[in-house]
Parts: structure tokens; C-alpha cells; sequence
């Protein structure tokens, strides 16, 4: 089921949105250097610096081990609420106006649970603003619906307990209905700012039980971002 839903989503109906963020990277990972400040001297974020802010296979509880990236370059969303269009816009393999700065994937024990952080750059204040836009779009949808490829979902927010990281900071449950598919599962999310670096964290839970596990989980990658971009 876990395959499918990586696999047959993003491939048969192009469903990239959430499937693609949540269990895909964009192959771009590769860590190279070993500068322990990922932060440019414009506050751009350096390739080399990629490492500092991303997470590692050391960085995480036993069992868990280097994934392989899924399908790229899928179609964005639209939500049918525009107030419910900066949750839909985050949700794309790129997010609108962000330069992607790398992605790292991985399996939990097992295989069935599915991690993936992705780290982007924004100009001035725009990693804050959009993590605070998100927010303030949460309130307002509770369940939704979106058109990704001219398929239609339906898709539910609940903010949930996690760390406090960076400058702004949310985390949040998404509830995934794919009625071409028959399927429905659930997501926990994390987005994250810190100067002109955002990250993302997704989490596709193997079975219900692991959901307990994202709190730490996104401990130890906020942990690191903000330690990364702060240098």
C-alpha cells in the first residue's frame, strides 16, 4: 500500500502535490564539503553548506537508512478555497518563488515509514512570511479541497504538538483523500524558517503507531537547520 501510494500517485494520475513532498526528493542531495556554515555571505545558502542544514542517516534514531528519491517535476495544486491556496502552494515539489538548496530522503525501520526534508531560499523575509501565511491559512481550512493534473483531493489540516524552531515554525497533520486512488492517508508536516532558509519536513507514518515518532523526528531536523543557517 505504501508503494503504491508513492508510486501509483505520482506516476499513473501525477498527483506530485503531497505524494511528491512527503514521500519523494528531487534526486539533488548530493553532499559535498564539509563547511559547517551553510549560510553565504549574501544569505544565500552554499552547495557546500548543504550538509549542515539537511539531515543525515547519524542524525536519526536507529533503523532508519538512505531512501530513494521518487518521481519528479509534477503538476502544482489549486486549492478550490483561495485562502486555502498558500497550504495547497507549499505542498508542490517547488514551492513559487524559492530556490531549491537540496532534499535528502529516507526509510524508517522496516522500510513502510517514509522521510523527506527539503531545503529552499527566499529573499528577504519570504521564508518567514510564508511559514506566518501558512498559519494564518490553517485557521481557515480545516478540510479542503484541491485540483492537482485536473484530479481533485480533499484534504484535511489539524495543527499538531512540535518543536518550536527557527524564527517561525508550524506543524501540522494532512489528511489525504484520493478518491480516484481509494486511498487515504495521513502526513505530518513540518515548515520551518530561519533568515532566508526554509525547510520542510514530511512524514508518511508506515502504520498509525509511528505517528508518535514525528515530534522527534522534527526535533532533530529543526535542530539542525537552525544550527546550519546560524553557523
Amino acid at each position: 500500500m505504501r508503494h503504491r501510494m508513492r508510486r501509483g500517485a505520482g506516476l499513473v494520475l501525477a498527483l506530485s502535490a503531497l505524494v511528491l513532498t512527503a514521500a519523494c526528493g528531487s534526486g539533488d542531495e548530493k553532499k559535498t564539503g564539509t563547511d559547517s556554515t551553510a549560510q553565504g555571505e549574501k544569505g544565500g545558502i552554499r552547495t557546500e553548506g548543504m550538509p549542515a542544514v539537511l539531515l543525515a542517516v547519524e542524525d536519526l534514531p536507529p533503523g532508519y537508512k538512505p531512501g530513494q528519491p521518487g518521481p519528479t517535476g509534477g503538476a502544482t495544486t489549486k486549492a478550490a478555497k483561495p485562502e486555502c491556496q498558500p497550504i495547497a502552494a507549499f505542498l508542490d515539489e517547488r514551492i513559487a518563488g524559492a530556490t531549491l538548496g537540496g532534499s535528502v530522503d529516507f526509510e524508517g525501520p522496516g522500510g513502510s515509514t517514509q522521510l523527506s526534508q527539503q531545503m529552499f531560499t527566499l529573499p528577504g523575509t519570504g521564508s518567514a512570511d510564508l511559514v506566518r501565511d501558512i498559519g494564518a491559512a490553517v485557521g481557515q481550512c480545516a478540510r479542503f479541497d484541491a485540483t492537482v493534473g485536473g484530479e481533485t483531493m480533499t484534504i484535511g489540516v489539524q495543527p499538531i504538538d512540535g518543536p518550536k524552531v527557527g524564527e517561525e515554525s508550524r506543524t501540522l497533520n494532512l489528511t489525504t483523500e484520493i478518491k480516484q486512488l481509494q486511498m487515504t492517508f495521513d502526513i505530518q508536516v513540518l515548515v520551518a524558517s530561519e533568515g532566508v532558509g526554509l525547510t520542510r519536513l514530511t512524514h508518511v507514518p508506515g502504520k498509525p503507531a509511528d505517528r508518535k515518532n514525528f515530534a522527534d523526528l522534527a526535533r532533530r531536523a529543526g535542530d539542525k537547520f537552525v544550527r546550519g543557517m546560524r553557523g
